[in-house]
């Protein structure tokens, strides 16, 4: 959010949903176009191992490092990009689903959640 506002303060109307594409051409938006491809690499590989590390778990891969673990993440990662390509405005997706989940992971599900645990009735719980 203080990246947006930011942005809009300097570039005002004519700021792009990509903040980066608003800003000339410098040696500073290089520095900062590596260092967010970095950032982007180093991020994707740590969100993507959960669900990965689930999904051989499912298939029952074994945990030892062997070409079925290989062929399952190469998969993955094809199917990714695949879907990041293929999509014309991805953005208008991210958007949506970002948007979809922002409020339910930080208003509806807290409650939901805190109500199913104090509906609970379990004698070794504390009160």
């Amino acid at each position: 959010m203080p990246v947006a506002v930011l942005g809009y303060y300097v570039y005002g109307d004519s700021l792009l949903a990509n903040v980066l594409d608003s800003v000339p051409y410098s040696i500073t938006k290089s520095v900062i176009s590596v260092m967010l491809a970095l950032h982007m690499f180093f991020a994707f590989l740590l969100v993507i191992n959960a669900p990965v590390q689930d999904l051989e778990e499912f298939l029952k891969i074994p945990k030892s490092f062997g070409w079925k673990r290989i062929l399952l993440r190469t998969t993955v990662i094809a199917a990714v990009i695949f879907v990041a390509q293929s999509v014309p405005r991805f953005g208008k997706v991210l958007n949506l689903v970002g948007g979809s989940a922002t409020s339910l992971t930080s208003v509806v599900f807290p409650c939901l959640f805190y109500y199913k645990l104090s509906t609970q009735q379990n004698p070794n719980w504390p009160e």
